[in-house]
């Protein structure tokens, strides 16, 4: 009773030292940059960027704090370099304080003096307009007469100087040559090379800034650079004020016009101005941290627990019943195409008839209506297993097309297949610029669809798509019509293209045209843009934005993307969703459910009719009208597929949101690691690595040519939400990509120190990173690459002795570890992760007496498999674990460590080995 006591006081001091937040001191309280750099040292430079709140700042917080240090200060707003320039050289020396409207690089001229900089950001949109209203309202400003006649559109024109990106070029270099590290090709290249001035303007905010607040966020972020600044009261008093400065112009209603214009002409301070939000919310997750650590310090360290927590153990192919808005989607529903208000211009027009597998459309093609029709045989896909066949159709003329409808059918009949042999097949239509090079992961499929034949049964009809005034088809574009197919056994062993080929050799030896069969022929309408007046066009998005495959367990979801309406004040209006399923293998898909979130909430749910093993299962999944649900400005959308079944099946899932929004106002909410310089297999090509809203860490191979497959996963541990945070590319190092004696690859993420590696091993071609704390000196190795390994197969998922994943929900990683026992137990261990970035001391979860007195003669590695998942509507992972214990042992002991009144004992024979999961239940101490 005492000890739960102390634990419930340690608890309560901790959460209200943790509750006191940014009102409180602690250690490291700048960016990493500059955390151990003592104040006394550096010169404190406020990088004041224009409308950004900086006047106020200065007023409530740097005079102030000028004032109790005794600084030495600079300040000026119409010329800094120039007038700095006057100072003499012991002045500039000694000064503690510089602030003003400035280019980077004033620093320099301190005379060898170190400097932190200090800035705050503001959404280029919101600055723009609010630096309109200032002008037209200041009498004192220089273009203020010419501001009071001028429209938005014009006030922008003509002060382009001030209102094109200022903040990326002021960021990028100085912009006087009084300046030491002025030089002129610098300022050329930041004045006429985006990339470089993006990348320069965002390196300097990386490493020179010691805090970065945000207007949108002003009371947060005067916290922040008080904290960093040693004045914390100080900072709690002067973010109770706020920004001042209001206009005395009258207000301005901002337009869509005008959002775009100033994304147009600001895209480069956009860029710079995410990458500084990023580096706000890492820092605010740092200072999160850093309060803890002070909490741990000051209220003591855990208590230990007792062994045997408690445990719950179901079998996986336990789930909920699924509810849905519509029990099925009924072949009329699943077919039913878009409202569609294009049909008079298809039905006043004789479309142009343009054959051939690949279609040019060149200057000439000027129809109202264009019907492009081809047809392409399978061929060997560069897998190996699988056929592939695809058409395509180039836009090489002067006008903007749309594609209005597609249909599509693959051709069974020409297969040599054997009666039961089933057939899974993807059908897509992509749309990219003819430049790039189609994959999976390019994010350029508008719609795909799967079929599933088994020879013996009737051919599916052909797949017919519709799409409300169409997708727009430009000028440099290319449309595909593509194909992968895989054939199966009826024992459910997959049938390479080379038995194929033998079947045909036997048939027709001189056949060397179309020898696997399944091709396709499809049929493609497209109409000018130009002709469907009052008809906007739709657009697609794909969730998850790229390919990704993942075992599909009852409970759990399959992958998705999130995507964020950004526009400002306009919703989207969803009209349709397509949705693909792909069964990798032939398997049962009893029972599965969509559902369409918008801003976490249920807006939509569907019943997908099932996949049987044994029947054609024709395009499993077609259009589903939304009826126009609109996501509203600023809101999150999300499609999820969850297996309400009881079977665990291999698949890929997507859905196509069409909606109408434009290309760029529905922005995916998720994270590439490393874009454009993480090699994972050293073959020369730079890879994809990608984290997505689950907190899943997936990557993918970049083949010769830059095509991309399927994403796997990288990484077997789910992030919480609080070290998700830390999954950001900048908050990661790369490091031992070279040499022989370092790991291959290795990822630290901060701040909670987690790092995720593997060995080198050149030409590797797909792989999982072992992951680990920094310090896991507490408890026993779990034989991962912080010791020798020996990584010879091509995925190291099967046989895992160890996972990691949020057991108890507190936000950090913990690691459950299995171990032999030696009279045939095996042993399952917890030990909880810290924010210190370590791995506390073990207990004992669970252990199973299955084999107890029998010799197994199944190696461990293959008596248990296990990962960790978090299911649907949880904060807490659970266990998955295949248990595959003594296939000779005739009776089973069913039991196990405390294990729950009712619950299903979940030894089994190697002929009924199932995958179990087992959830923790965090112990009380006594």
């Amino acid at each position: 009773m005492m000890a739960r006591r102390l634990v419930a006081s340690l608890a309560a001091a901790a959460a209200a030292w943790v509750a006191a937040g940014l009102e409180g001191e602690v250690k490291n309280a700048c960016r990493r940059p500059f955390q151990h750099a003592g104040l006394e040292e550096l010169t404190v430079v406020h990088f004041h960027i224009p409308k950004t709140g900086g006047s106020a700042l200065e007023k409530m917080l740097f005079m102030p704090l000028s004032k109790l240090r005794n600084w030495s200060t600079f300040h000026d707003n119409d010329n800094a370099e120039r007038v700095f320039d006057a100072l003499r050289s012991e002045e500039r020396s000694k000064l503690d304080f510089l602030s003003g409207h400035q280019h980077i690089g004033l620093d320099s001229a301190l005379g060898g003096r170190q400097a932190m900089y200090v800035c705050m950001l503001r959404h280029p949109v919101d600055r723009m307009v609010s630096l309109y209203r200032y002008v037209r309202g200041s009498r004192t400003h220089h273009r203020h007469a010419l501001a009071l006649n001028q429209s938005f559109a014009e006030f922008m024109a003509s002060a382009a100087s001030e209102t094109s990106n200022w903040v990326t070029k002021a960021l990028c270099a100085p912009r006087d040559q009084r300046i030491p590290t002025w030089s002129k090709e610098l300022t050329h290249r930041c004045h006429h090379n985006a990339s470089f001035a993006v990348a320069q303007a965002t390196a300097n905010l990386e490493s020179r800034f010691g805090a970065v607040g945000l207007l949108e966020e002003y009371d947060t972020s005067v916290r922040m650079i008080a904290r960093c600044l040693n004045a914390a009261e100080l900072g709690a008093v002067a973010a109770t004020r706020g920004p001042y400065g209001a206009s005395r112009a009258p207000p301005y209603n901002v337009e869509t016009n005008d959002v775009e214009l100033v994304r147009r002409t600001n895209a480069l301070d956009v860029r710079v101005f995410e990458f500084g939000r990023e580096l706000f919310r890492r820092h605010a997750a740092q200072l999160q941290h850093a309060a803890v650590e002070e909490a741990l310090l000051r209220f003591g360290t855990a208590i230990g627990q007792p062994k045997y927590p408690r445990l719950r153990a179901r079998p996986m192919a336990t789930a909920s019943k699924p509810r849905c808005d519509f029990s099925e989607l009924s072949p009329n529903r699943r077919r039913r195409r878009l409202s569609y208000s294009a049909s008079s211009v298809l039905d006043g027009s004789t479309p142009r008839l343009l054959e051939s597998y690949a279609v040019v459309m060149g200057p000439d093609v000027v129809d109202d209506v264009v019907q492009v029709r081809g047809s392409a045989r399978k061929v060997r896909h560069a897998g190996g297993k699988i056929m592939s066949a695809r058409g395509i159709a180039s836009n090489r003329g002067l006008l903007e097309y749309r594609i209005l409808e597609v249909e599509v059918r693959i051709d069974y009949e020409s297969a040599l297949l054997e009666t039961g042999e089933a057939v899974e097949s993807d059908l897509c239509l992509v749309i990219l610029d003819d430049t790039l090079v189609n994959s999976v992961s390019s994010g350029s499929e508008v719609m795909c669809v799967h079929e599933h034949f088994v020879k013996g049964s009737a051919n599916p009809e052909p797949s017919r798509w519709q799409f409300e005034c169409g997708l727009p088809f430009p000028p440099g574009y290319r449309f595909e019509m593509g194909s992968v197919s895989s054939v199966w056994s009826t024992e459910g062993e997959i049938v390479v293209p080379e038995e194929l080929e033998t079947r045909r050799r036997a048939v027709d030896p001189r056949e060397v045209w179309d020898i696997f069969g399944l091709g396709i022929s499809y049929e493609v309408r497209l109409a000018r843009s130009d002709r469907l007046v009052d008809c906007p066009p739709v657009s697609s998005v794909r969730s998850p934005f790229r390919d990704r495959s993942r075992p599909s367990q009852p409970g759990f979801a399959s992958p998705s993307t999130p995507f964020v309406n950004v526009e400002r004040e306009r919703p989207v209006a969803m009209r349709a969703m397509g949705l693909f399923v792909s069964v990798l293998r032939p398997g049962t898909l009893d029972a599965h459910v969509v559902e369409l979130r918008i801003d976490g909430e249920v807006a939509r749910s569907f019943c997908l009719p099932p996949n049987r093993v044994d029947a054609t299962t024709p395009s499993v999944a077609t259009f589903a009208s939304l009826d126009g649900i609109e996501i509203p400005p600023g809101g999150t959308v999300e499609v999820v597929h969850l297996n309400a079944g009881t079977n665990q099946v291999l698949l890929d899932f997507a859905a196509y949101l069409f909606t109408d929004a434009s290309p760029t106002s529905l922005v995916r909410k998720e994270t590439s690691l490393f874009e454009g310089t993480i090699d994972l297999n050293g073959d020369g090509f730079a890879d994809y690595v990608d984290v997505d809203a689950a907190g899943v860490v997936y990557f993918d191979l970049t083949r010769d040519g830059g095509g991309h497959d399927t994403q796997h996963v990288l990484i077997h541990a789910e992030m919480p939400p609080r070290m998700r945070a830390a999954l950001d590319p900048r908050g990661w190092s790369l490091v031992g990509r070279e040499g022989p004696d370092h790991p291959y690859v290795r990822l630290d993420a901060h701040p909670y120190c987690h790092v995720f590696e593997k060995r080198r091993s050149t030409g590797f071609p797909g792989f999982q990173l072992n992951t680990r704390y920094c310090d896991e000196s507490k408890v026993p190795p779990s034989g991962d690459c912080t010791t020798d390994c020996d990584h010879t197969h091509l995925r190291s998922d099967a046989g895992r002795t160890h996972a990691y994943g949020d057991l108890d929900g507190d936000g950090f990683l913990d690691r459950v570890r299995a171990t032999t026992v030696d009279n045939g137990d095996l042993d399952f261990f917890v030990a909880k992760g810290t924010p210190e970035g370590s791995l506390d001391r073990e207990i004992l979860w669970f252990s199973s007496t299955c084999c107890r007195g029998v010799e197994p003669h199944m190696t461990f590695e293959h008596r248990t498999s296990m990962f960790m998942r978090t299911p649907v509507g949880s904060r807490k992972s659970v266990l998955l674990a295949t248990l595959n214990f003594c296939p000779e042992k005739e009776k089973m002991n069913h039991q196990y460590h405390r294990q729950e009144e009712g619950e299903e004992p979940w030894c089994r024979s190697e002929e009924e080995a199932r995958q179990w999961r087992f959830e923790f239940v965090a112990p009380t101490a006594s």
